[in-house]
Formats: structure tokens, C-alpha cells, sequence
């Protein structure tokens, strides 16, 4: 083997440390920028960081120490040209929620001053749309992980049922309940009983669950729903899509598919219990809220700025948690590439979300002001 010693750099927070300990975007952007006058740098002098996030820059005295060295690239030995400048600043950028994208623009005038460039409108243009695409790319990689045995997820596939659960929470517990889901929700409260689904509190120890199966309503359904990806699937894949958009969400536990080969029947999805009302009891009896329709209009437009329709925006369907509105009832969530096709999704999404608030003006009123709305 092969052994490399370095000086040990004490009392050195990298700048994913600062970022995350950010509460104001001044702090953020003080972050940013620092890492782009030392990406800066690099580029000058031709060299590439291929695994380019914050963690990878220290910060001690003020001075910037680029790490992890096996993956700094030589890529010329002359600075590196401007393609390739943008497609690795896509990459750093692309690894932020997409609420901070307006940031770029404001730390990029650093980059350029180091690199020598002038500024150029079009050139932060090009780099908005490489930061999406490279964005697109960590999202497919991120999501198909969800379905595979790996770091994060126990995996099981069989001709009778295909389980997926994060193995943090993996237990003899939770394998009980998953062999006999059925039985555990007619010994939980029922939070739903529907032709569609079924929705039980359960309990798993001393933690609280949400067990949900979705139902086949008959041999014609069952026949429709077996050639697809079940409910449960699109629940569990539209929860990490949340999480990796940084869009508050149900915290999955496990899904479960049962199968008959390539056919699938009943399938179940386990989540974390949510403490807290809905967003339609919650208002209509809080007349004097202190922030929360802001929140939900901010949940709503972070949907949005990632052309993500949800289906089904009724205010039952947000949760009031103590850290803010969550959003739950995710399997008919899908996102739009076609601009077209999402304003016409979220424009509907819109339309149902302000229905929950025809009898109360004021509130509508209020939200009408938080929200942008077609003409």
C-alpha cells in the first residue's frame, strides 16, 4: 500500500461548515465567495477540482486550503478556458437547493475579477443553464440510489415483493412490521380508511409511524396498476426528490411492493408521524398567524422554481410541524420539463389551493398577494 502524511491544520472549518451555520444570506454569500477566488485560482493556473463542493476547502487565518487532492486534476498548463470554467463552476453550484440559484450572480463578479474577465450577462446566462442540467444529472444519480442496495438503503428484490428502507432505521422492529403490514394497521388509529388507501398511526416501539397501503379496488384496477410503478414507488422516489430540492417533506422509512414476478399488487409506504394540524384546521383557527401562510407560500414557489406539480395541493395535504409546513401525499407529484405543460399543472395546482379558502376572504386575499398568478 501507500501512505501520504500532511500537515495537520488545527482549527480549520471547512466552508461547508460556515455555510451551514449560515442564517443570513450575508453569511452565505461570504462563503461562496471565498470559494470563488480559490476556484478561481485554480482555473488560472489550469487545475480542477472534480469533486468540487465547500467541504473541500478549509478555511485557517483567513487562507483558503484546497483538499482532497486525488481528486485535483491538471487539465492544461494554461488557464482553463471558458467551457470548461463553467462546466466546473455548474457543478459546484448544481449542489445547492435551487433557492439559493440567485446567488450566483451575486458572488460570480469575484470569480471573474481573479480570472481577469469582464463581466458578461450572457456568460452568467450559459452558466444558469449548465448549473441545471448538472443539477438534473446529481438528481438521477441521487434518486436511483433510493432503489438500490448501497450505503444509505437495504435493498431486497424476490418473485413475491421488492422492499427498499433506509438502513439507519432497518430493525427486527420495522422487518416485523413489513412481513405483516396488514395487521398492523388494523391495530393502529386510522388516520384514513379510502377505496384508494388506507392510512394507520402506528406504533414501533417508542417511535410513531405512518403506515400506508394502497389498495387494488378491484380485478380491473389490479390489472391496471399491475404493469406500473405502484403508488408507493412514486411516494418514495417524490420524498427524496423533496429532500435532495431542499423542500420539506414526508421523512420516508421504507417501502414495500408485493409482487407475482413482474405483476405488483397492494403496496405500502412507511413514513416518520408528524406532529401537528393541517394547514386548513390550523389557519382557520389561528386568525392571527405569525408567519405561516408566508411559509407556505415560500413551499409553494420552491415547487414551483422546479417546475414540480403535486396533483393534489388541498391544505389538508400540508402538515403545520413545529419547523414549518411540510408537505404530504406525494405519489401523484411529478415534475414538467415542458414549461407549457407545468403552467398549466401548477396554474390547476393553484386553482385547488385556493379553493380551501373561499369561505375566509381575508385569508385568500392574503395569499392571492403571496402568490403569483397567471393573467
Amino acid at each position: 500500500g501507500e501512505v501520504l502524511a500532511m500537515e495537520y491544520l488545527d482549527d480549520a472549518p471547512s466552508l461547508q461548515d460556515r455555510w451551514d451555520a449560515a442564517t443570513e444570506d450575508e453569511e452565505r454569500v461570504d462563503a461562496l465567495t471565498r470559494a470563488m477566488i480559490i476556484i478561481a485560482k485554480l482555473h488560472n493556473q489550469g487545475v480542477v477540482q472534480t469533486d468540487i463542493h465547500l467541504g473541500n476547502f478549509l478555511m485557517k487565518d483567513s487562507r483558503i486550503y484546497t483538499i482532497d487532492g486525488g481528486e485535483v486534476v491538471q487539465k492544461s498548463a494554461t488557464p482553463l478556458q471558458e467551457a470548461g470554467s463553467l462546466e466546473n463552476l455548474s457543478w459546484f453550484f448544481a449542489q445547492f437547493f435551487p433557492r439559493f440559484d440567485e446567488l450566483v450572480q451575486v458572488v460570480l463578479p469575484a470569480y471573474d475579477a481573479v480570472r481577469g474577465w469582464q463581466t458578461d450577462p450572457a456568460r452568467v446566462i450559459d452558466l444558469h443553464g449548465q448549473i441545471l442540467k448538472s443539477r438534473e444529472s446529481r438528481k438521477e444519480t441521487y434518486l436511483e440510489k433510493a432503489f438500490r442496495d448501497c450505503t444509505r438503503f437495504h435493498c431486497e428484490s424476490s418473485f413475491t415483493r421488492f422492499l427498499v428502507c433506509e438502513r439507519e432505521s432497518d430493525s427486527a422492529e420495522l422487518r416485523t412490521l413489513l412481513e405483516n403490514p396488514d395487521q398492523f394497521i388494523e391495530e393502529g388509529i386510522l388516520l384514513k380508511n379510502g377505496n384508494s388507501a388506507t392510512v394507520a398511526k402506528v406504533r414501533l416501539g417508542d417511535r410513531a409511524l405512518v403506515l400506508k397501503r394502497y389498495n387494488i379496488k378491484g380485478a380491473f384496477h389490479g390489472l391496471q396498476r399491475a404493469f406500473q410503478k405502484s403508488r408507493a414507488w412514486r411516494s418514495w422516489e417524490n420524498s427524496y426528490h423533496m429532500e435532495f430540492l431542499g423542500i420539506p417533506s414526508l421523512r420516508p422509512l421504507a417501502m414495500l411492493e408485493t409482487r407475482l414476478g413482474p405483476l405488483r399488487g397492494k403496496a405500502y409506504f412507511v413514513t416518520e408521524y408528524i406532529e401537528g394540524p393541517d394547514a386548513l384546521d390550523f389557519l382557520r383557527s389561528n386568525r392571527h398567524s405569525n408567519g405561516e401562510p408566508e411559509a407556505l407560500a415560500n413551499l409553494l414557489q420552491y415547487l414551483s422554481s422546479s417546475q414540480i406539480s403535486h396533483g393534489d395541493l388541498k391544505a389538508t395535504n400540508f402538515l403545520m410541524a413545529s419547523e414549518g409546513p411540510v408537505i404530504i401525499d406525494l405519489d401523484a407529484m411529478r415534475q414538467l420539463k415542458d414549461p407549457q405543460q407545468f403552467e398549466k399543472a401548477f396554474n390547476k395546482d393553484l386553482d385547488r389551493f385556493m379553493k380551501n379558502w373561499e369561505d375566509q376572504p381575508e385569508l385568500a386575499s392574503r395569499f392571492e398577494g403571496l402568490l403569483k398568478f397567471p393573467k
